[in-house]
């Protein structure tokens, strides 16, 4: 197999650099010719698309991204693509398989669950996604689809922790639960609370003097 020309779309520089450190250890450093990072996914920067596309997918740009990525699949359809994020709906994650991408990953899921994506994704296969992934969408579909209707007791407390800064891990440590439970949660009261992000949810919360 030729060596790839892998391009990251991270704005974070310590979390590209922290890909890059996983790209470039072993087994991956083998497929590895070149990684460039850029901030965005701007289709006039893609006259030339690299080999592997990985890129972060934000709830509010999800949707330019998918149409981004459907017009760099049209000039280059042997371009892979893999998407990771915080948080997403079920429904776009759906969105973002059919548009194209073929590994999904979350931000909480380990190097190794990583490494492995990519490494599938790298081999040609297809619809690559994490066990965490698939464990929130499982949950999404176990559940009432959420509207706008009062926080259950759980959700509250993970509200609470949110607003108080603690993390994904630390909420599930604290609780006794998976990331992907409190992921499942935050989806939830993000929909309930009609916001669009996390910032969106605390800002609500503070709003209605919930916390």
């Amino acid at each position: 197999m030729n060596k790839l020309n892998i391009s990251l779309i991270e704005k974070t520089p310590i979390l590209a650099e922290g890909l890059k450190g996983i790209l470039n250890s072993e087994p991956l450093s083998e497929f590895v010719q070149s990684i460039n990072t850029y901030s965005s996914l701007a289709p006039e920067k893609w006259r030339q698309p690299a080999d592997l596309l990985i890129a972060h997918v934000e709830q509010e740009t999800a949707d330019a991204m998918i149409s981004s990525l459907s017009i760099l699949k049209k000039q280059a359809p042997e371009l892979r693509a893999i998407a990771y994020f915080e948080t997403v709906s079920p429904k776009k994650l759906k969105r973002l398989l059919i548009s194209g991408f073929e590994g999904i990953l979350l931000k909480q899921d380990s190097v190794c669950e990583f490494m492995q994506v990519i490494e599938a994704v790298i081999r040609g296969k297809k619809s690559c996604i994490s066990q965490c992934a698939k464990e929130l969408v499982l949950n999404h579909s176990l559940g009432m689809e959420p509207q706008k209707q009062e926080l259950t007791y759980r959700e509250q407390e993970v509200l609470q922790l949110i607003v108080e800064e603690y993390t994904t891990k630390e909420i599930a440590k604290k609780l006794f639960i998976s990331s992907c439970t409190v992921e499942t949660h935050r989806l939830n009261i993000i929909q309930k609370l009609g916001v669009r992000n996390t910032a969106g949810l605390v800002r609500e919360a503070m709003r209605m003097d919930m916390y």
